[in-house]
Formats: structure tokens, sequence, C-alpha cells
């Protein structure tokens, strides 16, 4: 596997100044010491001496790129990574894009010199994707950007690829930020077959800190890129977004914060993949009552001498799989939960590499797992596999049985300062029975659930439990936990394995569910069993298929 990455911080993207990181030497361009001229800006007898190519840089293909993409626009290339060849064995490259006007230092190929314009240019202004939708005054913008572009189907169209002139024309720079844009770039024979606008970047420090950064990864091998963004100031940040590029789709998402003033009591994370639907997510609690005696320690009221405020002290921190909450298909819902499996659909749980055991030891998916998706309007499907099914016991407890976890909306988690933190409680229990689907109100005493189902076959069980009146599934506040509780004598719990690390009546240790929009990621049914499908992307080619 072969990665190249290129990384963009703060201390290279100064806010408001072009970055002497990529200000030309003084002889480096005719016009004076220490000038980097921009388009417009010199004579027309003036020339630009071109700089030694870069080693390893296929500068036919960044003449090309820089026609197709930056003609009048005043942008250039700086760099290009190879991306590995699509399915029908086309080169791909990403390329970077530096829209920051005037830093011909970073270009790969130079800006051609031009005679100064007539006029101020207002006429000819063109957006850039990092820019938004500035154009000229009292009229629409023109050119690439401001017309709906498909895909072009291999290269075809009425012109060539190399002929087309797709590129816009000069406008202001950003007064606070240096904007790149990075571009998939289909190329064969030294043409331009399609491009595909992936992400862009405009680091102003990215919060009071001024700590930001963006980090760019292309995989060859794999075909993808990431674009990994931080910064933040008291809360700090870190977001990742991966995109495939062939065929083009978003392939995962993550996102991390913490709280510098307390950074072991208030971080959270959490990671998504479209095409496997594996998911987790981490967060930590503070210890409220340690911190409601903090100011007295502050105050030298502590017990011991060097008592003092303790930031994070005594903070507990859990996990969780995250239950994916996806458009299901017609004839799942409508019955064929009964015999189809959820196959990739479902959170995986089997107590060992996946999910979590909370009571006994260190399980195994040939013992028991369960898979756990929800469906679009507040359904949740559960599939069990085991090995040894039980019934007859003394209590629904010491059968084979499901647990289900739900908090009341708000209950789930605190502010670092505590402020408006949960007491205690804020979560109630069922037991839901695997032998008849009988269903049981236990911790907080909970009225029951309707509509409850459950079947069994052979090694298998599935179970259909509504639980849209008891949790905000609109709003994306579900906090939950599903666990199966396997017992092999009917005597004893033997094993309890479950979505998250759920603890008795505590509702900040309950998960979260992920909804899924139908245009990313959903399931249809194949043969009898769910499979993951991801819809074409349908795009403009200079619309960023997604930010971190």
């Amino acid at each position: 596997m072969v990665l190249a990455s290129l990384l963009v911080s703060v201390g290279l993207l100064s806010c408001g100044k072009r970055p002497s990181q990529v200000s030309p030497s003084p002889d480096a361009f005719v016009g004076g010491p220490g000038t980097s001229p921009g388009r417009g800006e010199v004579s027309e007898d003036e020339s630009t001496p071109a700089p030694p190519a870069p080693e390893g840089v296929d500068l036919a293909l960044a003449r090309a790129i820089d026609r197709k993409l930056c003609r009048k626009r005043g942008c250039c290339v700086s760099a290009i990574e190879e991306a590995g060849r699509d399915r029908k064995g086309r080169s791909l490259a990403v390329a970077t894009i530096d829209a920051g006007y005037g830093g011909e230092a970073s270009c790969l190929v130079p800006p051609p010199v031009e005679p100064a314009a007539f006029g101020n240019g207002t006429l000819d202004r063109e957006v850039y994707p990092s820019r938004g939708s500035e154009g000229p005054p009292g009229g629409k913008a023109t050119g690439a950007h401001a017309r709906e572009d498909s895909h072009e189907s291999d290269g075809e169209s009425s012109q060539s690829a190399d002929e087309s002139d797709d590129s816009g024309t000069e406008g202001e720079p950003p007064d606070d930020c240096h904007p790149y844009d990075y571009y998939l770039v289909v190329h064969a024979k030294g043409k331009i077959l399609d491009r595909q606008l992936l992400s862009t970047a405009c680091n102003n420090g990215y919060g009071a800190a001024g700590v930001g950064e963006d980090e760019i990864t292309v995989d060859a091998e794999a075909r993808t890129f990431t674009h990994t963004q931080s910064g933040g100031s008291s809360w700090r940040w870190t977001s990742q977004l991966t995109v495939g590029l062939d065929p083009m789709r978003v392939v995962s998402t993550g996102r991390s914060t913490f709280w510098t003033l307390d950074e072991d009591g208030s971080s959270k994370s959490q990671d998504w993949n479209h095409d496997t639907f594996e998911g987790r997510e981490s967060w930590s609690v503070p210890a409220c009552p340690d911190k409601r005696k903090q100011p007295d320690a502050a105050s030298g009221q502590g017990d011991a001498e060097g008592d003092g405020p303790d930031d994070g002290a005594g903070a507990t921190s859990f996990e969780a799989a995250i239950v994916p909450r996806v458009e299901l298909p017609p004839e799942f819902l409508q019955g064929g939960w009964r015999s189809i499996a959820l196959g990739p659909c479902g959170a995986l749980v089997d107590g060992d590499q996946h999910g979590y055991t909370v009571h006994g030891g260190k399980g195994s998916a040939g013992d028991a797992s369960m898979r756990v998706v929800m469906s679009k309007d507040g359904v949740l499907f559960v599939e069990i596999a085991d090995d040894d099914w039980t019934h007859g016991g003394k209590t629904w407890v010491t059968e084979d049985h499901l647990e289900l976890w739900l908090a009341a909306p708000g209950s789930a988690g605190a502010e670092p300062d505590c402020e408006g933190a949960p007491t205690g409680g804020g979560s109630s229990q069922w037991g839901i029975r695997i032998s008849d689907g009988k269903v049981f109100s236990a911790f907080g005493a909970p009225a029951p659930l309707v509509g409850v189902e459950v079947v069994r076959s052979g090694r298998l069980a599935r179970a259909r439990i509504p639980i849209a009146g008891w949790s905000n599934v609109d709003d994306g506040s579900t906090s939950l936990a599903v666990v199966y509780s396997d017992s092999d004598d009917g005597l004893h719990q033997k094993r309890l394995i479950a979505t998250s690390q759920v603890k008795r009546g505590q509702a900040s240790s309950l998960g979260g569910v992920l909804d899924l929009a139908p245009a990313e990621a959903r399931c249809g049914v194949k043969g009898k069993r769910l499979q993951i499908e991801r819809p074409p992307y349908k795009g403009s080619r200079d619309e960023a298929v997604a930010s971190p």
C-alpha cells in the first residue's frame, strides 16, 4: 500500500496573509525584489522563468490540469498524487489546486504572464468552489460553476476535454485564509477525461485558538482520498472524511472533540463506515459530585495539604457500537423480517471482537451473537444466534432473553462543568423472553412495550421491537443499549453481550443511533439476506462531494 500525504497547517496558512513558505525568492520573478506578480500585473514583454520541475512530478499532466481547471481563474496546480486506476483502466490522480491568488511559488506550472487588463475586471469575476457563490454584481456567475454540470462519460463530448474551456475568471481573494481545492482527475494519454471536486480547505485557524490543520492522504491501492481537519478553541475538534474514488462515494466519517479545561471528563469520538455499516463511539462522563467539591478545594478548604481542583478526576469512559437507522425494503418490513437475515445491515455484537461483554467471561460468535438495526419509523430488529436455547427457568432472568435499555430524552449526558447533569436513573429497562416473546418491565418499572414479536427457527431467533413511542427517533437523540443474556442451564446468566458498556440505570452509559440518509446508504434484499446498497453519486463535478 502506498500512501502520500500533504499537511497544510495554520503555521503554513496564516490568517489574512500569504504564507512566507510559499512566497517566491527575490529573483524568482521579474518585477522587483520580494514581489510575486499575479496575472495582469506585469507588462507584455516581461517573462517568468520556469522553476525546475519537482522530482517525480508529471509536468505534462500538471499543464493539462492547469488548462482544464485554472484557465483565467487565477489558480494553479500545486501538487498531484497518483490514485490508482478505475474499473475502466483509466488513470486517477488527486490534484491540489492553490486558489490563493498569487501563490505562484507553490505552482508546479507557473501561470502565464498576461498584459494588464483593461478596467478592473468586475464583469469577469468567477466563483471558486471553496469561496461560496459570489458572482458579478446584479447577475449570475458565469462559467463552469454557474451551471448544473453532469459528469462526462469516458471523456466524450461535443468538444475534446483539452479543447473545452471550463475555467472561469479572476475574483477577489478572501481576507482571512488561503483557499485550496482538491480535485479527482481522470486522465489517459495526456488528456483530462473527467474531474470531480472532492473537498475544499480555507484554513483561517479554524477557531479562536488558531491551531487549525488540514491533512490530505491519498491511498492509490484502496483508491481513496482522506481529508482530516482540526481546530477549535476551548473545545478542540478533529473531523475526518474518506471518499472512495471509484465508484465515487463517501466511505467513512469521523469526529472527535474534547474540552481543553477537562480533557479526561469531556472527550467524545465517533467513527462510521458507510461501506461496512461498522461504527463505534466513545465518550467520557465527568464525575460531577467530585467536581462540585472542587471550588472548596481551590479556596484552601481541602482536607489535606496540597488538595486542589483536579479536572477530570474520577471521570468514567464508555464505548458503544453504533446502531444504524436506515431505510429498509418494504418486503422486509411487511413480514419478511421473520425469515430474512440482517446480514451486514445490522450492527454486530458477539462479545469478542464486536460489541461488549457486560457480564461473564469473554465470548465468541460460535457461542452467541446478535445483530441490531433500526427502521426509519423507529422499529428495532434484532437477530440472535445461540448454540443452545434454554427455557423453563424459575424466572425470565435465568432464561435466554433480550434486555432493552432506553434513556429519557435529555438524560444521557452532562456539560463538562456538570451544569444540568443527571443525578441518577434516567433510563428504563425491559426484558423480552426468547422462548415466547413475553415482555417484562424491569428497572424503572416502565409501562409494557407494545407490539413486540419474537420468532425462532433452529439456532436463530428474530425480534421486532417498536420503540418510537419511547424515544425521539426523529431528532437524533435516541440513547439505547440492546443486551442479549445467554443462559445454558436455565439457572444462571452465563454471559451478557451488549451494544454498549451499559451500567444499570445509568443513562449516560447508553450508546447512540446513527440516522443514514437514503442517498448515502440503504438496505436491500438479496436472496434471504439484507445487503448494503450505495446509490450512485449524483452531485455536480464542481461541487464538493463532502466536507470533513
